[in-house]
């Protein structure tokens, strides 16, 4: 830990951080005719006189160790005043390089908890009397500062068993430093993503990195998904946080199109509405999947492919809608396939045109449109069709199995 350093006396002529950091506690306390402009002038000694009487201390015109505790206080995030403002005047001194406007949001917190560290106290984000007393004290980080970096990485990849094509993979973990960051890279295939990190940033949450896209492109074959990291001692170093095999998925089309990921974050896949040909009314050729607190819940593409439509709630009947064109051709007939998710909650995550991969989310299970309750309306058609026909409907249930929860008998291939 770094010397507790000396309250610094500042008196007339005195200039800098400090100056600038007393006279905002002085205009918080009302002495509104001081100057906030880092220099100690007549109206700053007139001003600390009225406070030392004030609160009972010799009247010097001068900041001593008795006249800190009597103006000071806490300061922590959410603050918003001009004691959040000296403290940024203060932590600038250091390099935190922070806008200087008193609203102590995140990263001012963060650059608390970094000055904290280095300075070798509590890192608790809350500036009180001891951090007062470091960041007056001191006008730049001790000599004192480690001389061995401990970069060092903790982290898991949640990897299936079999993992097949289009698999989703979880990465969690955290990348630390007792020097800040300034680089983590993950790479994987023979590609790899780069994530921003705070320059007050100690520590680096890799659930962060967005991955996702780069694993649903992996073919098949042999991997390592490694992680590298840089700090600001010029330290790097590489991990190896999983290795796993790709393997093609079985001659099944449950796999080919992936339908296990429709809701990868539930077990739940549930009809309520069966698919039903014209021979039975009413004619619903698609299903509905609902279940208790389904509202929310995410809705990932079951494969590769190109969205074709997207629709806001207002223009049909479907609501808020996604139509996805398939990359892969159906198995059994050999055309491309049409896939209509409909009633989403909210606008849809992705856009006319875009490309998506198996696992790439499409929106939110909803009731928009035309709905008696929370559910995802699943559709499929041959020949590119958009309409709702027998002539090119195709039964969803080919592709998945799921449990069905209305009449059994209207159930038809």
């Amino acid at each position: 830990m770094a010397t507790l350093p000396n309250w610094p006396t500042m008196q007339l002529n005195s200039s800098g951080a400090n100056v600038s950091a007393l006279q905002c506690f002085l205009i918080g306390k009302g002495y509104t005719a001081v100057p906030e402009n880092g220099a100690y002038n007549s109206a700053t000694v007139t001003a600390v006189k009225e406070y030392q009487k004030l609160v009972g201390l010799s009247q010097t015109g001068n900041t001593d160790a008795a006249f800190y505790p009597k103006i000071i206080s806490n300061v922590s995030q959410g603050s918003v005043n001009k004691s959040a403002k000296a403290a940024q005047y203060l932590l600038n001194k250091f390099g935190a390089g922070l806008v200087v406007d008193g609203n102590f949001g995140p990263a001012s917190n963060t650059a608390t908890k970094n000055f904290q560290t280095k300075m070798g106290i509590t890192s608790d984000g809350i500036i009180g009397p001891t951090s007062w007393q470091y960041l007056f004290g001191y006008s730049a980080y001790p000599s004192t500062q480690p001389t061995t970096s401990t970069l060092t990485l903790t982290g898991s990849m949640t990897i299936p068993n079999p993992m097949y094509v289009g698999t989703p993979i979880a990465v969690k973990g955290t990348v630390s430093s007792n020097y800040t960051l300034t680089k983590v890279t993950g790479s994987i295939g023979g590609s790899s993503f780069s994530s921003s990190v705070n320059p007050n940033a100690m520590s680096y949450n890799m659930s962060g990195m967005d991955s996702a896209l780069m694993f649903s492109k992996l073919s098949t074959g042999s991997y390592n998904y490694t992680v590298s990291a840089t700090d600001s001692s010029g330290t790097t170093k590489q991990w190896v946080v999983a290795t796993f095999t790709v393997s093609t998925p079985p001659p099944d089309p449950s796999y080919n199109f992936g339908w296990r990921w429709v809701f990868a974050a539930t077990n739940q896949n549930t009809i309520s509405s069966g698919y039903k040909l014209s021979t039975r009314s009413p004619l619903h050729p698609a299903i509905d999947l609902s279940w208790g607190g389904i509202l929310g819940t995410p809705i990932y593409s079951p494969c590769a492919g190109t969205v074709v439509r997207v629709e806001p709630y207002n223009t049909t009947g479907w609501g808020n809608m996604v139509v996805l064109e398939s990359s892969n051709l159906d198995p059994t007939t050999k055309k491309k396939i049409r896939i209509t998710f409909a009633h989403m909650r909210d606008l849809p995550s992705v856009s006319n045109g875009s490309s998506v991969f198996a696992g790439t989310l499409l929106g939110y299970v909803g009731s928009t449109g035309t709905s008696t309750g929370p559910h995802l309306h699943l559709a499929m058609f041959n020949d590119g069709s958009l309409a709702e026909t027998v002539n090119n409907s195709i039964n969803p249930q080919r592709f998945f199995a799921m449990t069905f929860i209305g009449d059994v008998s209207s159930i038809r291939p």
